[in-house]
Order: C-alpha cells, then sequence, then structure tokens
C-alpha cells in the first residue's frame, strides 16, 4: 500500500512520471496526436472521482503529457502499432488516480496494454527544452509567435510556474524573482496543433535555468507540470532537462 499525504503545501520537490504503453486501433494524424491523447485521458478519468471532480473545475490540472514513441517526425502514427506516452504530475494523488484510471483503460480508439509509475527525485537543472511545442495565449485567437514581444513571453513563463507552486503548495514565490538566464527560441516558423476544430500556433524552447533554489523549485515544476499552458489538454509544455 501506499500512503498518500494529501496535506497542501507537506509535498516535496518530487514528480512522478507514468509510462503508459497502448496499442492504436486507429491511425492519428501527427497534428491530431496531442489532442487524440488528451481526449483518451480525459475518458479515462471517469475511473476516480477525484479526478473527475477535478477535471471539471477551473483550475491547474498539474500534469502534462509527451506525445506517442516510436514515432517519426511529422507522420501518422499507425493502426494496431504499439506506441508508449508519459504523463508527468507533480502531485502523488493525481498520478496514482491516473494510473487508476488508465489501467486497463480501451475504447474503440486505443488499448491501453501497461502502467508504470516512477517517482523522480529534484536534482539541479541547468537547462530545460521542451520535447512538446509550448503555447501562450494572449487573446481567445492570438498565440505568441516568433517576432513578437520576447519580455511578454518571458513574463508569462515565470508568472505561470509561480501560480502553478502556488496552487500545489499554497506559498508564494517573490515577485523577482526570474527563473530564466537566457532563452532559444527553437523552431523559425510556429508549429501547429489542432484542437476543437481550430489551430493552436506554438513553439519550442531552450531555457538556461538560474542557480538560486527559487527558479530550482520552478524548473521542477516546468518538469512536473508542465511549461506554460495546455499541459493536460493537449500535452503542451512537455520538457526535458539536463
Amino acid at each position: 500500500m501506499i500512503k498518500i499525504n494529501l496535506k497542501k503545501g507537506s509535498a516535496s520537490m518530487k514528480y512522478y512520471e507514468l509510462v503508459v504503453t497502448t496499442k492504436l486501433n486507429v491511425t492519428v494524424d501527427y497534428k491530431d496526436q496531442a489532442e487524440f491523447i488528451g481526449k483518451q485521458i480525459n475518458k479515462s478519468l471517469l475511473g476516480d472521482e477525484y479526478l473527475k471532480e477535478r477535471h471539471t473545475k477551473n483550475t491547474f490540472k498539474h500534469y502534462v503529457f509527451s506525445g506517442f514513441y516510436p514515432v517519426e517526425p511529422r507522420k501518422p502514427s499507425l493502426a494496431d502499432h504499439v506506441y508508449v506516452f508519459r504523463i508527468r504530475s507533480m502531485s502523488k494523488r493525481i498520478a496514482l488516480g491516473l494510473k487508476k484510471c488508465l489501467e486497463n483503460f480501451k475504447t474503440d480508439e486505443i488499448q491501453v496494454l501497461a502502467v508504470q509509475v516512477i517517482e523522480k527525485s529534484r536534482k539541479h537543472i541547468k537547462q530545460l527544452y521542451t520535447l512538446t511545442p509550448a503555447i501562450m495565449t494572449i487573446s481567445p485567437k492570438n498565440h505568441w509567435i516568433v517576432g513578437q514581444d520576447i519580455d511578454l513571453l518571458l513574463t508569462a513563463i515565470n508568472n505561470n510556474l509561480k501560480r502553478k507552486h502556488k496552487d500545489l503548495y499554497g506559498k508564494e514565490i517573490p515577485d523577482h524573482v526570474d527563473i530564466i538566464k537566457s532563452i532559444e527560441i527553437i523552431n523559425e516558423m510556429p508549429i501547429i496543433l489542432n484542437y476543437k476544430e481550430g489551430k493552436m500556433f506554438c513553439n519550442k524552447f531552450r531555457i538556461l535555468v538560474n542557480e538560486d533554489p527559487y527558479s530550482q523549485m520552478l524548473a521542477t515544476i516546468a518538469l512536473g507540470s508542465g511549461l506554460l499552458e495546455k499541459n493536460s489538454a493537449i500535452g503542451c509544455g512537455f520538457c526535458l532537462a539536463d
């Protein structure tokens, strides 16, 4: 039995990674992959009352997921093939709830074959880079793209992580804290993902992280809950670190 401490603010800086092995029953286009995985996870949440209720609230969901692996860039994921994707969360309760929901989950579109949960400890983070593209919403039909105000992007990254930290642990991060030593936009043109019959314009980043303890905490939250927005909806902002 795994004991789960639900007291807000008591969790250490660890995160939890689910390795989900699946078999596809349908072929999924590259641009639809993120929304497809998000929809399957959402359907599975009916298996846990806490996650089901949390999903209906306008709050951080505190999980983020990767795309399918193995997959060739910009090519579809094929029916009758086995793929793996990962989900991360800062919350053990959410991670174990997702494991319960996804084990033996099956629809006409996908079958989950196995789910493994790995606890990962915080380590020193020199840089973050986005495995899945990240999205910043300026207005309902306007997303930050290359060439727009970089300070707007930097402020959004910092503020988003600080809000996630407060929601998880009930503690404020000082306003002056800035995790970003430098940032590189990897793509020259926006990366386009399909979502709710519309288009989401995203970017991939490489971020050098400052050394101070606050910045290191926020960088860990980027790993465990995702960078910027749409982390649980379409898996945006799933990061790797070194």
